[in-house]
Order: structure tokens, then C-alpha cells, then sequence
């Protein structure tokens, strides 16, 4: 499944055309750490809470020259919690309606997926968009629920993804999303 997450996520950021990144990028490899509960990443500004038991794995992977998706991830057998986010830099203006769109139209694309929700929401004055939709992947029919914000020229995805065939609880998926929080140091060099 990680190979068809990068994808996906790799497909909301070439729709939105990311062509530079704002932040250094990280080594292109995975390396495992042992974070607990909350989770804070300083270079991606935002904190989030894995489930009890889950440490997230943290990497960058190179998309094109001068985009790079940051992730924090953490799975157990073929469910994954995980954080993406992606520094867009554009020839256009970042337009955040167009953008949200754009990247669960990508997504939904990608997996041939089917949108059972969606719901605006935000996070600090900042817009996003909440999707519960099923599809396809390389491993069968999975859940995908996300939370995904445009703060200033930076795209974050909070996403579960899980196989139809499990029940993953509803409960641990809606406390991970909801514990995705901007760091008060956080926004300010993100604004154009």
C-alpha cells in the first residue's frame, strides 16, 4: 500500500502543478524513530496523534525536480495513518478552492475511487476539504478518508486508508484526524 499512497498523493501534487518546494528536502529514504504520542513535526509545522501503539515513519520522496512530498506515516498490516505535505509553488495564483479540488479529483482518479462524502472544513481560518470515498488499489478495495488544507502555499493530507475486507474502528480513524493541529510557530512563512 505505501506504493499507492506516494501515488496518489504524487498525483494530487502533479495536478496542482508543484514545481518548486519551499523547505529543503529531506533524504528521498524512510527511517524509523521512536515518536510517541502527540507526534510534532517542526520542519512540517503541525502535530497529529498516532494511534496508541503506532510509530510513524518519517521520509521525503523527490516527485519531480523542485517538489517534494513530506510524509509521516505509520501503519499496521495494510492500514496506514499518514501526513503528507507538499510546498507549491506555481506559475498561477493558488486559488484554494480550485486546489482542493483538484487534488481529491486527482486522488479519486488515481484509485478509480467513488466520493461517499465530502464536507468543508478548516483549520485556522485556513479551507480544506473532508472525504470519506472507497476504491481500488494494487491490494484490493480499500477505505480512504482524508483532511486536506491549503495553508498559504503549503497542501497538507491527513489520510487513513484501509481494506473494505477489515473493520478498521471508527473511533481511532475520526481521533486521528482530528488531532491534526498547525504549530503556533507554524503559518506565518507559508502566506504569500
Amino acid at each position: 500500500m505505501q506504493v499507492s499512497l506516494l501515488f496518489l498523493s504524487a498525483t494530487a501534487a502533479s495536478f496542482l502543478g508543484c514545481m518548486t518546494a519551499s523547505t529543503p528536502a529531506a533524504p528521498a529514504v524512510s527511517s524509523t524513530t521512536l515518536h510517541h504520542e502527540p507526534f510534532r513535526s517542526l520542519e512540517g509545522r503541525f502535530s497529529v496523534e498516532f494511534p496508541p501503539g503506532m510509530t510513524p515513519e518519517i521520509g521525503a520522496e523527490k516527485l519531480d525536480p523542485g517538489c517534494t512530498i513530506h510524509r509521516a506515516e505509520a501503519k499496521k498490516g495494510a492500514v496506514y495513518f499518514t501526513v503528507d505535505y507538499i510546498d507549491l509553488k506555481r506559475a498561477t495564483p493558488i486559488d484554494d478552492e480550485r486546489d482542493l479540488d483538484g487534488t481529491r479529483d486527482g486522488i479519486m482518479r488515481l484509485f478509480n475511487g467513488v466520493i461517499e462524502e465530502e464536507t468543508r472544513i478548516s483549520i485556522e481560518g485556513f479551507p480544506g476539504r473532508q472525504l470519506r470515498a472507497r476504491g481500488d488499489s494494487p491490494f484490493g478495495p480499500i477505505a480512504y478518508l482524508s483532511r486536506n488544507y491549503i495553508v498559504g502555499t503549503r497542501l497538507y493530507a491527513v489520510i487513513v486508508t484501509y481494506p473494505l475486507r477489515t473493520q478498521e474502528p471508527q473511533d481511532r480513524v475520526d481521533s486521528f484526524l482530528r488531532s491534526f493541529r498547525l504549530l503556533p510557530e507554524g503559518h506565518a512563512g507559508l502566506l504569500p
